[in-house]
């Protein structure tokens, strides 16, 4: 089993620093794909004193024990460095300081390497390593809930800008860095273990275990990330660049019930009248302009008075127009799923499927089904 764990660590090793380098050869060093270039390299790289410990080299040369190249304090700020990039745009030189704690890391055991005697790092490395990787872990976890609290941000502001979300909801980095949460904690728990002095002898192989999960997780979590990663573009809502009223002008004000009513009219006659709904790329801020406001007071009015975000706003005026189509009789028996969802504005049939659901309690297949009967 110890093999296994091993096996795991070195593929992690190699395939992550391979498809961490191809990454950033292959991106250009202000996309955020870059980003996510510099994690995997890190991250794979992270893997190469287990793999050395686990091999038994690190035994026989004990220099390895204080090697530079853990970057503990170093790969979850850039992963969440690549989030924000993705969702928000990031500038170097106000986002830098993320990166101070693992420079130091790595400038420290540079020094402690040529510092301390051949003969003494391996003592120094077992008394001080349960300091090292508790504070480690700390510092993980907190990048990892700043992480998640930028991706459900992020995910509020896509149901409010868009009225399409798929492949914008980070769906498949959030399970992800959930999981790292819980082996970091798993890791911690273990860690404290060991300190309080408990007899991990007799569970050894329970340990085991969870070393060659934590290994084939890691291993799986790298092609996850280098291939939903390479899929993944840029999706900055950009907003206030794109709107044409200026934001000076429309700063938050008290609600006027009648106003928002009356502006909410509006907006469902624009709709109704222009079938704009049925642009799959509609915005808030082209929905905005079109009638002359500021795209947060649209969106403000449709949050209070249809009591739903804008893409659940826009995706029933979507149903609704899907739903007339299946009853046209003429159109009847001449239809697909798909050719309805793209001619009402759903970009795939799964969003249509979703959208029915939630406003019908019934898929769109069965809807027909019963219209045609």
């Amino acid at each position: 089993m110890r093999e296994l764990a091993s096996l795991l660590a070195l593929i992690s090793l190699i395939h992550g620093v391979s498809l961490g380098a191809m990454l950033m050869y292959f991106s250009s060093k202000r996309k955020p794909s870059f980003l996510l270039g510099v994690f995997l390299f890190l991250f794979g790289l992270s893997f190469l004193f287990n793999a050395l410990s686990d091999y038994g080299i690190v035994i026989k040369n004990p220099i390895l024990f204080l090697m530079p190249f853990r970057f503990c304090f170093l790969v979850f700020p850039i992963l969440y460095l690549y989030v924000k990039g993705l969702t928000r745009g990031i500038k170097a030189k106000k986002e830098w300081h993320h990166l101070i704690p693992g420079f130091l890391e790595f400038l420290s055991f540079c020094f402690l390497l040529v510092y301390i005697p051949n003969d003494q790092k391996k003592d120094f490395y077992f008394n001080n390593g349960f300091l090292y990787t508790s504070a480690a872990n700390i510092y993980t976890a907190y990048y990892l809930i700043k992480t998640i609290r930028l991706i459900n941000r992020h995910r509020k502001n896509v149901h409010e800008f868009y009225s399409d979300i798929e492949n914008k909801l980070l769906s498949w980095l959030k399970p992800i860095i959930l999981s790292f949460l819980s082996l970091i904690i798993l890791d911690h728990l273990l860690l404290g273990a060991q300190f309080i002095a408990l007899d991990l002898k007799e569970i050894r192989k329970p340990l085991l275990a969870i070393y060659v999960a934590q290994n084939a997780i890691y291993t799986l979590f790298t092609y996850w990330i280098a291939f939903y990663g390479l899929k993944q573009h840029s999706i900055q809502t950009k907003a206030d660049k794109e709107s044409k009223i200026s934001i000076k002008t429309n700063n938050p004000k008290p609600i006027n019930q009648e106003e928002f009513k009356e502006l909410f009219t509006k907006i469902q006659e624009y709709l109704s009248s222009t079938k704009c709904y049925t642009n799959e790329e509609l915005t808030i801020v082209d929905l905005a302009n079109a009638l002359d406001l500021h795209y947060r007071k649209a969106s403000r009015v449709i949050n209070q008075q249809a009591n739903c975000t804008f893409n659940n706003f826009i995706n029933q005026f979507r149903v609704e127009e899907a739903k007339r189509i299946m009853n046209d009789p003429e159109r009847i028996g001449k239809l697909t799923l798909e050719v309805v969802g793209q001619e009402v504005g759903f970009k795939s049939n799964s969003s249509l499927y979703t959208a029915f659901r939630r406003f019908e309690g019934k898929t769109p297949s069965t809807f027909m089904k019963t219209e045609d009967s």
